[in-house]
Order: structure tokens, then sequence, then C-alpha cells
């Protein structure tokens, strides 16, 4: 993810974070999130159960295609091309 929204961003056209928060900040955030949330009934950017999950799932973000491409004999474009693909897609069709 660290290097997908950064790319991303720019084929988008859209300012992107350029800093990490913490994960004890995160957590402040998601906890402040949730309160908000509670009071005011309405939706939130962040919650604890999304940042667990975030947080859980970190290590399944890393994908090897070699082994698909060996025995599958797939091929795959380059990410870029891909992407802006997709972001002409969703702006032709109202998604962005």
């Amino acid at each position: 993810m660290r290097q997908l929204i950064p790319v991303l961003g720019r084929i988008a056209g859209v300012k992107v974070p350029s800093r990490q928060l913490p994960l004890p900040a995160l957590y402040l955030l998601a906890a402040v999130q949730e309160a908000y949330a509670y009071l005011t009934g309405k939706p939130i950017l962040l919650s604890m159960a999304t940042l667990r999950l975030l947080i859980r799932e970190e290590h399944r973000t890393r994908f090897d295609h070699r082994k698909s491409e060996e025995e599958l004999g797939l091929s795959f474009r380059v990410l870029e091309q891909t992407l802006t693909d997709t972001v002409a897609w969703s702006r032709a069709y109202g998604g962005l």
C-alpha cells in the first residue's frame, strides 16, 4: 500500500497524505472517531475494527506472481497502466 497510494494519487490527480501516523496515534484517532460516531450517529473514516483488520492483514499485501506466470502462463500489465485504465473507467461510469 505504501507504494500503491502515491502512484494512484498521481494518476487520479488527487493529493495523498505525505506522512504516516504512528500506530498509537492511529489507535487514538480511531477511538475518537468511534466516540464521535456514537454521539452524532454520523459515519467515520477509521474505526477500531478497521484499524485492527489493516494491521492483521498488512502482511497479505505482498504478492509474488512468478508461480502463476510459470504454471498458468499468465502475464500481467504494468501497475501504472492498470491504474490509469481503472481511474479512467471509474470516471467514465461515475465512480470518481
